[in-house]
């Protein structure tokens, strides 16, 4: 998108508030941190080839990228080409962490990681010549304490059902882990985001660039070792889930920004290796936003219309049809984005309008409950080799949101539950085939995230409850349960920490999954357009009033990759579909942005707020005070110096900054 170019010969009515700064701010652009990486990653090398490093002398560097500290970059020369390999030894020989490195080199890079925490490893290297010659060497590393904020994971049950030892990846408020089958943290990394996934080429997808709250305005794929392999700036707002299509492209939960201030109900699929957005998909093109319009509490609602709060969707590869999740509507759909049409609905049918009723599937036979507020619906392979069936899983939080009868659906807020359903597409009919939950006693309730996952080498289902309370600690609880027999539970474990902390993700890897090499490579951003797909370029009115925005306002302001990011403080009553972002160059001429309504959000007393003015305070305290937060591509823009200003009621807010802007 073209930013508007406005030439300025309006009439301006100026009124000057007291006390305004006439010292102006320059913001030049700063490095972007993949530059500064891989510049720290040229110095290695430098030291690297400079160096006489082999297996007997390997060059090692603890924690590079400084948000992996049980990780190491391993790196060393072999005359000849060589396969290598290590082993860190485990506290048993079960768990002793071993990696391979796929193809044979000269010069051997690689991550060293599955170490213990506070404790002396040993780790075992081996590099196989051509030759057949081996060459060995032993490694004796002593590791720091874990963070004070990490989990203290505790198995409670475990029944060995496969030969190969697990890992579970799992991620929290501050953390990824990767956590063994004993309960041993043998990988952590700082999180960006709860919400991560495992690649099919063994690195992890994450979340980065927060917004407010869990929103999110980037993707980043980084490997065990915290080294950035690609970072793309995403469409509108993302949360929740993040999921690799079987093609390798990615989708993900996000928002619109649309003026009409609805959140949360927009599905993203983007391309892998550029960032373009190849499938949108509007949830309100598809169902009815004004079930539940009057019952559905503040508190689930928000500040804006979160009406379905989308926390996972998967496309369905035996149809490439849709499966999305509402955490809102306690509802579940599948729909065929390429023909516009809805396939079935999963859910309650309380309060489903008319045109909308033919696709609520039917239960049949029982036991059957219907899941509310669920969480990870996911499509399973055809377990039954029936095409004309599909296999879903979820997690049941079970949740009373306040739109539901208590008299028709009385076991609310008592458990929750991971559930398989089996949809008989045919009939729209739908029957329950196995649950796991209900019968744990105590219950285990968790309201909010948490989720399931299918492992067919063991046909076996990994359930997490991700937010539960133990006296005073906080998190979750992991299990593994047999896909046939709830009542047999193969694996527990406790993931708590003290406070308040929750699990997002679970996941269950073997060491096979991860990729512990590791590639020089410069890289940089990616699709930054996208924070410009939902901006629009309004025009000025040729009259309005000017005033001069207090500096202490405005929190953050930064120029990154071409991208302004700013976090400011404006009142409740500035906050309009038409407050724009004003640029101006040193010749007059103004480019305008749109900030979308849903980039604004309201401060409550037990926020952290610096000093503000009086005004400010006073809105405050009435709870008229809002925090913007917004990032826009200015890659478009001519090089040039701008000063910066804000549009809104008529009336221009100018501020002490100037970009300076070079492409």
């Amino acid at each position: 998108m073209i930013p508007r170019l406005v030439q300025i010969s309006f009439l301006f009515l100026f009124t000057l508030l007291a006390g305004c700064e006439a010292t102006s701010i320059t913001i030049e652009s700063t490095s972007p941190p993949l530059e500064v990486q891989h510049q720290l990653e040229q110095d290695w090398l430098n030291e690297f080839d400079a160096g006489n490093y082999t297996i007997e002398n390997p060059y090692l560097l603890k924690d590079p990228y400084q948000n992996s500290p049980l990780s190491y970059l391993l790196m060393f020369k072999t005359e000849e080409e060589a396969i290598v390999s290590y082993e860190v030894v485990g506290h048993t020989p079960q768990l002793s962490f071993t990696y391979t490195s796929p193809n044979p080199t000269k010069e051997h890079f690689l991550i060293l990681t599955g170490l213990y925490a506070n404790e002396m490893n040993t780790i075992h290297l081996q590099a196989t010549l051509e030759t057949g010659e081996v060459l060995t060497h032993t490694l004796h590393l002593k590791t720091d304490p874990l963070p004070s904020q990490a989990i203290h994971p505790k198995v409670t049950q475990f029944k060995t059902n496969s030969e190969q030892t697990k890992l579970y990846l799992v991620s929290d408020d501050h953390y990824h882990y990767l956590i063994d089958e004993a309960g041993d943290i043998r990988w952590i990394q700082k999180a960006s985001s709860g919400s991560v996934t495992p690649l099919k080429d063994g690195t992890l997808l994450t979340y980065d660039v927060p917004a407010f709250y869990y929103y999110h305005q980037a993707l980043i794929e980084r490997n065990y070792l915290g080294q950035i392999l690609k970072q793309m700036y995403i469409p509108g707002a993302g949360h929740h889930s993040l999921v690799e299509t079987d093609g390798g492209d990615y989708l993900i939960n996000s928002s619109d920004k649309s003026n009409n201030r609805y959140i949360e109900d927009i599905i993203y699929l983007l391309d892998s290796n550029t960032g373009d957005v190849l499938e949108t998909i509007n949830l309100r093109d598809y169902l009815d936003v004004s079930r539940f319009e009057q019952t559905l509490p503040q508190a689930i609602k928000g500040d804006y219309n979160d009406w379905f709060h989308l926390n996972y969707a998967m496309i369905d590869s035996s149809d490439q049809s849709v499966i999305a999740s509402g955490r809102s509507q306690s509802m579940v759909v599948k729909i065929n984005p390429e023909k516009k049409e809805i396939k079935w609905i999963l859910g309650a049918p309380d309060e489903v309008n008319e045109s909308l009723q033919p696709y609520l599937l039917t239960p049949v036979n029982e036991p059957f409950s219907w899941p509310f507020a669920q969480h990870s619906a996911k499509v399973l392979p055809d377990l039954d080799q029936n095409p004309e069936t599909t296999d879903l899983i979820l997690f049941d939080n079970h949740v009373d949101i306040g739109v539901f009868p208590r008299k028709l659906y009385p076991d609310l807020n008592q458990y929750s539950r991971a559930v398989h359903y089996r949809i008989h597409e045919s009939d729209l009919t739908i029957e329950q085939l196995w649950s796991f939950g209900e019968e744990l006693n105590p219950p285990l309730f968790s309201s909010i995230i948490s989720e399931v996952d299918y492992l067919p080498m063991n046909e076996s289902m990994l359930v997490l409850f991700g937010f539960i309370q133990q006296g005073n600690q906080t998190g979750g609880k992991l299990f593994e349960v047999d896909a046939h027999d709830a009542s047999s539970i193969v694996f527990e474990m406790e993931l708590l920490a003290e406070g308040i902390n929750h699990i997002y993700t679970s996941e269950a890897l073997d060491m096979n999954d991860l990729n512990l090499t590791i590639e020089f490579t410069p890289i940089s951003s990616l699709s930054s357009v996208n924070l410009n797909v939902q901006k629009e370029t309004p025009l000025l009115p040729e009259s309005f009033t000017k005033k001069r925005l207090d500096s202490s306002l405005i929190q953050t302001m930064t120029l990154t990759d071409s991208v302004l990011f700013f976090d400011a403080y404006l009142m409740k009553e500035q906050i309009t579909d038409e407050l724009t972002l004003v640029l101006t160059n040193v010749n007059e001429e103004r480019y305008t942005y749109s900030i979308s309504p849903t980039d604004c959000f309201l401060v409550t007393k037990d926020d952290s707020v610096p000093r503000l003015p009086s005004a400010y305070k006073r809105a405050l305290k009435k709870g008229n005070l809002y925090r913007v937060i917004d990032r826009t591509d200015l890659s478009l823009l001519p090089s040039d110096t701008y000063t910066v200003s804000f549009f809104t009621n008529q009336t221009l807010y100018e501020t002490s900054y100037k970009l300076h802007l070079q492409h």
